[in-house]
């Protein structure tokens, strides 16, 4: 049976966005295009544009969560909106939480902390409770407070996303982007990189952003446009023939058939050319790799790569050859 390859689609974003209070995130994330607000926090009062959420705040946790259920198995009404916002994800959580100690208290132990089954209930029904928000097939902006968490042993702290249990990775593994909110210059920034003070995740490398002042004229829909333009991103990127996975294969090939210095000269400069990173590193050790098989090493002096010497010493000879010394003279000379 011949293989059937699917176009990659870019048709929703699905984005995490978390921070300390007071920093404005719900006021955020109805700046996205025709949201609907599920606000489990009770909240959107506090926001800057509050619009009408739907909240779940029924006398009892089982009562609630049964509203949730039905929200969710409203598809027509649900499908008028563009954006689906979520808030908070720690009060998902905790409403599933208090529900399975309701209706299900052998997972808990006396003093009402879930036992490790107990864990394991709470993370399939909240990847059950995505499950569904991602079968609508719109844009996600999901909230959630700031924990910090203690680096190591040092006494330096690093932010994350306030999850408890194993949900969180619902999100490392499935939303294309995480960011956070925080304060430079007495402005509000969201950055979605992965640093040594915040997880991140940024998988189509976009900058920081200074939010505007939620009285100018470009908040309301600040955040619309973001995903406006992380979606062009991503579009660009398949239609990208100079992809990563584009350009490595060739020159592979090319490298790999390689005999003359000549030739390693000419797709080393190629190599130089290329502008990922990660690409150019897998190259260039296949380029040195080649050349030690080849008796060829790179003079720095010339520069370029030369056929080895034959009256050097074995020990200068394999000095010379080794990929890691080719890979130090080809960045020296660069």
């Amino acid at each position: 049976m011949k293989l059937e390859f699917n176009t990659p689609q870019v048709s929703n974003i699905k984005i995490m966005i978390f921070g300390e209070g007071g920093l404005g995130k719900t006021s955020l994330a109805l700046t996205s295009f025709n949201p609907l607000l599920l606000d489990f926090n009770q909240g959107v009062h506090r926001a800057s544009y509050p619009l009408e959420p739907i909240s779940f705040n029924e006398l009892s946790a089982k009562e609630s969560w049964n509203k949730v259920l039905r929200t969710l198995a409203s598809k027509e009404d649900i499908n008028v909106f563009n954006t689906i916002v979520i808030d908070t994800y720690g009060d998902v959580l905790e409403l599933i939480i208090d529900c399975l100690f309701e209706t299900k208290p052998k997972l808990f132990m006396s003093q009402g902390k879930p036992k490790e089954n107990g864990w394991g209930e709470i993370k399939a029904e909240s990847g059950r409770f995505m499950k569904v928000i991602k079968s609508f097939q719109k844009d996600v902006v999901v909230i959630a407070h700031n924990n910090y968490v203690k680096r190591n042993r040092s006494e330096d702290y690093k932010s994350y996303p306030d999850i408890v249990g194993r949900s969180k990775k619902i999100f490392e593994r499935d939303f294309d982007l995480i960011g956070y909110i925080t304060l430079k210059d007495n402005k509000r920034i969201l950055c979605f990189d992965h640093s040594e003070d915040a997880m991140g995740k940024n998988s189509i490398e976009l900058p920081e952003y200074t939010i505007p002042d939620h009285k100018s004229n470009e908040y309301p829909t600040f955040l619309a446009e973001v995903i406006a333009d992380v979606k062009q991103k991503f579009k660009n990127r398949l239609l990208d023939k100079s992809s990563p996975i584009e350009i490595y294969g060739p020159l592979k090939k090319e490298i790999d058939t390689a005999t003359e210095p000549h030739e390693l000269d000419t797709l080393l400069d190629k190599i130089k050319a290329v502008k990922y990173d990660y690409t150019v590193r897998m190259l260039k050790n296949a380029l040195s790799k080649r050349a030690g098989t080849l008796q060829i090493k790179y003079n720095i002096n010339l520069p370029g790569f030369e056929i080895q010497d034959k009256q050097e010493s074995k020990s200068q000879t394999k000095a010379a050859n080794s990929v890691e010394e080719t890979i130090k003279k080809i960045d020296q000379n660069n």
